[in-house]
């Protein structure tokens, strides 16, 4: 009656070759660039949205494109209140100007921006990687 429940041994055999495929430096790839920068990713999206992700990127995607016209997108442009370029100390000074812009042109900038955040997860999981590595290794070593 408990055999029933077990696994027959070619599924078994099968599965302990897939285990075999996954060597560390599989998994050390899967957590440097799959888990580790979509976590990442979702709190940083948590942190943008307050805690309500549905509602922010409903909100978000509401002000892109309300009264914009055919074929555009809402787009804030950055203009100084002192007509000059901001710098870091005048950032409350820095106001936002709605302008149209073509959804292409939002699309491009958007996948910019999301293709750097996805570099700079994997960097700081490297760099958490590596520190863990580290830390273990001095750790084994006393």
């Amino acid at each position: 009656m408990t055999t029933m429940f077990l696994l027959n041994h070619t599924w078994r055999t099968r599965f302990d070759k897939a285990a075999a495929f996954f060597t560390p430096s599989t998994f050390f790839l899967l957590r440097t660039l799959v888990v580790h920068p979509a976590i990442f990713a979702v709190l940083l999206l948590l942190l943008m949205c307050k805690g309500n992700i549905g509602e922010g990127l409903l909100n978000g995607a509401e002000g892109l494109v309300r009264d914009a016209p055919a074929g555009q997108i809402w787009a804030c442009e950055r203009i100084s209140l002192q007509g000059s370029v901001p710098s870091v100390d005048e950032a409350a000074g820095v106001e936002c100007r709605r302008q149209s812009v073509p959804r292409a042109v939002w699309v491009d900038e958007a996948n910019r921006s999301l293709v750097t955040l996805y570099k700079t997860g994997v960097l700081l999981s490297l760099l958490a990687s590596l520190l863990t590595w580290l830390i273990r290794r001095q750790a084994s070593a006393r």
